[in-house]
């Protein structure tokens, strides 16, 4: 058998190229096709979202347009959000039902999660600064409707704290985080006095403060809910409009109010 001679290797940088630029071309083309088969399914679910805002006395249907115009990674950040303010409204949902049940202490858990939606929110919308300052950025559009349900009392101290709803709500989910202390009502039932307020206690640090809360949670979800919508307006109008639509389309309206 004739022996083959070894023939060293010679490097075609060329032929090389080529190759990776196919596969480059064909990852390219994969990846858009994903991004378009995703924003095909976002602008499939405007029935589902649009339902589900007005169950909070929000009607969405043209801002969703206006969300579902934009680019692919300005739609992803709030269909992003949108799917798991679902997902934080259900949980919350099954709190309520734990509530009437059992008759276990929830507020504090729902406190826990919408204020770290919340935070999420306002930090996926590219705002900077604290943790605190997060949550306060988000409700910043609904603050006058808020100021006056849930504000300080006196503490043990005989001195009003200087802290507004923003600060007490982080330190009851900061407290519920660090150490997991849930018992205890926030918001008000449908059952108190309308005129009353609930005396609540948490902790900032190692000191007691007490405040008040003048509102139930549906009502709360209510300015919650529209709080985001403003950040979610304030966010896609930033990015620019696309060609043909106007500042109008992402105007919303208050519709009559859906009895959960």
């Amino acid at each position: 058998m004739a022996r083959i001679k070894n023939i060293p290797q010679v490097d075609r940088p060329r032929e090389r190229f080529l190759v990776d630029s196919d596969r480059g071309s064909a990852s390219i083309t994969i990846e858009k096709k994903w991004e378009q088969a995703q924003m095909a399914n976002w602008k499939s679910d405007k029935q589902e979202i649009v339902k589900f805002f007005n169950r909070f006395g929000l009607d969405i249907s043209n801002l969703y347009n206006h969300v579902t115009s934009l680019d692919y990674n300005k739609m992803q950040t709030i269909c992003y959000l949108l799917s798991k303010i679902d997902k934080a409204v259900k949980i919350c949902d099954f709190l309520d039902t734990l509530e009437k049940d059992n008759n276990e202490d929830i507020d504090v858990i729902k406190i826990y999660i919408l204020i770290s939606h919340a935070e999420i929110t306002s930090r996926s919308f590219k705002k900077k600064g604290s943790k605190i300052e997060l949550v306060k950025h988000f409700f910043h559009p609904v603050e006058s409707k808020l100021k006056y349900k849930i504000m300080p009392s006196l503490s043990y101290r005989m001195k009003t704290p200087s802290i507004d709803f923003a600060d007490i709500l982080y330190k009851i989910r900061c407290e519920y985080t660090h150490e997991g202390n849930y018992t205890g009502r926030i918001f008000k039932r449908d059952s108190d006095d309308p005129q009353s307020h609930l005396l609540i206690r948490f902790k900032d640090g190692e000191e007691e403060l007490f405040g008040e809360c003048g509102i139930t949670y549906k009502d709360f979800l209510n300015i919650y809910m529209e709080a985001l919508i403003e950040n979610i307006k304030s966010f896609s109008d930033k990015n620019g409009n696309p060609e043909g639509v106007t500042e109008k389309v992402i105007k919303f309206k208050t519709t009559k109010k859906l009895r959960k």
